[in-house]
């Protein structure tokens, strides 16, 4: 029994460590302010009842943009023919953009080097030229919002943040437009709020914000949210909330995320690894097409596919609906990602259905 004493000394320290280490990060993250979203959205252009054939079923979707209907839910044009401006159109991928209209507040939807403007009412009113939406994986994150020259800007800063939690694997950052990075938390459960952490550009811990379950941040502004929302039927709306921020460091010392960079794999391991990740999305991609004829909906995980996977591979389904899905996948002893996307979760940058790597 005695033997057992020294093991049992080392357990009891190692637990007094682990809880430590938990209560600081608890009590860091708790002290930092709290930024706050409107109770209700200020602008939410989505479904009106009336004839299916005619209803809002993808809000002047923030990813495909093919038809376009009011706020009544009256249909208004179709990009696949002539639109209200006169001039043919035809089906295009971007983003959705806070725009000011004559009127006051509106909607943009930016792709193609072109930015589509409406008014809060959802109705079309002007078009001028545009910006291409951008991400970059960098490391085992993915990096969302911004244009490429603002995220090249924000790395030093990503590269400082805390490691990706080895419990996820990977980890997805917005950057919103004053350059502070929100690291997005992950919920078991979709319908719960989701959690956020946000960094100034010097990588310090400055606040905690929540969004609405099922809501997609499409850009962040000084005083704004504007994303998508997708109901429990799949039905979407574009929503913009104000938002206060209230920056407050936790301490001058402990909010700086300095981390020890460590020792990367050889360039031999990463490109092994890239390959792997490569072929084991363009696998998933096939499974989930023969899911997809069989259900006539995507998979939101693993489980249904059956998918093998080779060692060190790890893949996430981080959004998947009928019109399409995105996953990341990831091999953490290399510290590479790759990512990939179909129909509407397709980000900017990404080619649908090809995979993305570093």
């Amino acid at each position: 029994m005695r033997f057992l004493w020294p093991v049992l000394g080392l357990c009891a320290v190692w637990w007094v460590m682990a809880q430590s280490a938990g209560e600081s990060d608890a009590s860091t993250v708790s002290r930092v302010a709290q930024w706050r979203l409107s109770a209700r959205p200020v602008i939410d252009i989505g479904i009106a009842s009336g004839d299916p054939v005619y209803e809002l079923t993808d809000a002047a979707s923030s990813l495909r943009l093919d038809r376009y209907f009011d706020a009544a839910g009256r249909f208004q044009f179709s990009t696949q023919g002539e639109t209200a401006l006169g001039r043919p159109g035809a089906a295009r991928r971007g983003r959705l953009r806070y725009s000011r209209t004559a009127g006051g507040s509106g909607v943009a939807f930016e792709g193609s080097g072109q930015r589509l403007i409406f008014d809060e009412r959802g109705t079309l009113v002007r078009e001028e030229s545009g910006t291409e939406p951008a991400s970059r994986i960098h490391g085992r994150t993915l990096l969302l919002g911004g244009s490429r020259e603002t995220q090249a800007r924000a790395l030093p800063a990503l590269e400082r943040l805390p490691a990706v939690d080895s419990a996820t694997g990977f980890r997805v950052v917005r950057l919103d437009e004053a350059g502070y990075l929100w690291v997005e938390e992950q919920v078991l459960d979709p319908r719960m709020r989701r959690p956020w952490l946000i960094y100034d550009p010097n990588a310090r811990l400055v606040g905690r914000a929540a969004t609405p379950a099922s809501f997609d941040p499409q850009q962040i502004g000084p005083d704004f949210i504007l994303g998508r929302w997708r109901d429990g039927n799949g039905i979407e709306h574009v929503q913009l909330y104000d938002l206060v921020r209230e920056e407050r460091v936790a301490t001058p010392d402990d909010s700086v995320a300095e981390r020890t960079p460590g020792r990367l794999p050889n360039a031999a391991r990463r490109r092994a690894a890239t390959l792997a990740l490569r072929q084991s999305l363009q696998r998933l991609a096939l499974l989930q097409e023969g899911h997809w004829a069989k259900t006539m909906t995507y998979a939101t995980d693993l489980t249904p596919l059956e998918i093998e996977l080779p060692n060190g591979v790890r893949i996430s389904i981080i959004a998947a609906s009928v019109g399409g899905w995105r996953a990341v996948a990831y091999d953490y002893t290399a510290d590479v990602m790759c990512g990939i996307g179909v129909g509407k979760e397709v980000v900017g940058g990404w080619k649908e259905g090809v995979a993305v790597c570093e």
